[in-house]
């Protein structure tokens, strides 16, 4: 008898927990149709997504028609079915843990030590790529659209991109990261930022919301450009080193400006800037007042420059800016600018390029007279050199009509980077030459008129020799032979 209600007690304790797990689904069905209810006034769609119009009360009755079905009564009640339908809810939720674990093993697996969970979208800052979408047709570059916005020849933006391709590739992203908009970035995007950056001279917040990335994503990729193109690109930007080479940079020089066995024009240009914090002011103001970075250059009759140097403040002079230059070094080592004389008439004439008063005179860099020293052959040479040198105010007013970051005040320079940034934009300079230049925009070159001689301030004299002196004479002879002057 007492084996009996045991037997019955246990039954009673395993039927007392269908009765709750089927009032829980009742009460929340009672929810659900309460809030449909009450939502069919205020919208016609629930919160759900589902049709508040479409409600049915006999479709209700039949779902709850369908519900586990629970005894009344012992003689009624199925002790082996309330079993099975318990083991094969403990067996589901068993299951559905067994398959959460082998996922996170194998996240673990493929990430290793590394793994983390992913972050909600939530968390990431959203960035929009509409502007670069909108105007993916530019890498076409047969647009009119390009040469307005980038500036560049046709033919350029592909070139550059095969030429960094290899060091412009994206990293791997972690797939957590995959699903933004605008995280994977192609070599042709990256290139665009950095191209951008140089060309419009915007700053890194109107860059990275134009291009969809963050500001700090910008300066490295900027940098990454620059050290690539310095690296790929550096044959763009070299001295004549064959004979052919040089011998069409002399042809130049002589057929515009009638100057023999000239090999360039030398001549150094200030790029502005910001004054970073801790830098001492006195050695990077220059005569302007400005605080500046040198550039010094020599270029040819094609704008093309052969040789450059930057990086030095503007304090210094253009005679110490060229001593501590690699190209003063080179021309006095007999490297550079040591070819054959050429024999004009009676005057034999070397290889030499030519400066203002600012430079010394030296038997391979040609000077102006000085004001105290004319006479009408005298005042003829400077005037042949001061048209020639209106060639490199033509190339630095190119280069900086073209690449706007440094054609005002640079903003929060690095004066670590900012050399590099400069020779990388002198290579794209290089590279538009010889690309045939842009058709149809204008580049506001340099208007500047050329100072008056005597109010320049002069280089030191004493790298002055008989040989410098007696190479200008030849240089004002050969002219003089050449044209006709009235009489004093």
């Amino acid at each position: 008898m007492s084996s009996t209600r045991a037997s019955r007690r246990q039954r009673a304790d395993v039927r007392a927990i269908v009765p709750s797990v089927s009032a829980a689904a009742h009460c929340a069905q009672s929810c659900l149709r309460f809030w449909n209810l009450l939502l069919q006034d205020a919208a016609s769609v629930n919160p759900f997504g589902l049709s508040a119009d479409g409600y049915d009360r006999a479709e209700e009755e039949d779902e709850e028609e369908g519900q586990l079905y629970v005894p009344e009564n012992d003689d009624d009640d199925d002790p082996l079915a309330i079993s099975n339908l318990l083991s094969e809810a403990e067996e589901q939720a068993k299951q559905q843990l067994k398959e959460e674990e082998e996922e996170e093993n194998q996240r673990r697996a493929l990430y290793g030590h590394g793994y983390t969970v992913p972050q909600p979208e939530a968390y990431m800052k959203p960035r929009s790529i509409h502007w670069w979408n909108h105007h993916v047709c530019f890498a076409r570059e047969d647009d009119p659209s390009f040469a307005e916005i980038f500036r560049l020849p046709v033919g350029f933006f592909t070139a550059v991109c095969n030429l960094c391709q290899d060091d412009m590739r994206q990293g791997e992203i972690p797939p957590s990261l995959r699903h933004v908009e605008g995280r994977i970035m192609s070599v042709e995007r990256q290139v665009a930022i950095a191209v951008m950056r140089l060309i419009t001279g915007n700053t890194f917040k109107t860059v990275s919301e134009l291009l969809g990335c963050g500001r700090s994503t910008v300066v490295k990729i900027v940098n990454k450009f620059v050290d690539s193109l310095r690296h790929r690109a550096g044959h763009y930007l070299q001295f004549p080193s064959t004979l052919d080479e040089l011998a069409r940079v002399k042809e130049g020089f002589f057929n515009k400006h009638g100057l023999l066995n000239c090999c360039g024009a030398l001549d150094s240009t200030f790029i502005v800037m910001d004054l970073p914090t801790g830098e001492p002011a006195d050695v990077w103001l220059d005569r302007n007042r400005n605080f500046s970075m040198i550039l010094q250059a020599v270029v040819d009759t094609e704008l093309r420059f052969l040789d450059v140097c930057v990086g030095y403040p503007g304090s210094l002079n253009g005679a110490q800016s060229l001593k501590e230059s690699s190209f003063y070094k080179k021309c006095t080592s007999g490297q550079r600018l040591h070819g054959d004389l050429v024999q004009a008439g009676d005057y034999p004439i070397g290889e030499y390029v030519v400066g203002d008063l600012e430079y010394p005179l030296l038997p391979w860099l040609m000077r102006p007279y000085k004001e105290n020293e004319l006479n009408p052959a005298r005042a003829f040479y400077n005037e042949i050199l001061s048209t020639t040198r209106i060639t490199v105010a033509r190339a630095f007013g190119r280069l900086k009509g073209t690449f706007r970051m440094f054609s005002g005040t640079v903003k929060q320079p690095n004066l670590e980077r900012m050399p590099k940034m400069i020779h990388a934009c002198c290579l794209m300079h290089n590279m538009c030459v010889e690309a045939g230049g842009v058709e149809g925009v204008h580049f506001p070159e340099s208007e500047v008129v050329l100072q008056v001689e005597s109010n320049m301030p002069e280089g030191v004299d004493a790298g002055e020799s008989d040989d410098a002196f007696h190479v200008r004479e030849n240089i004002c002879s050969y002219l003089q032979a050449s044209h006709t002057f009235p009489e004093p």
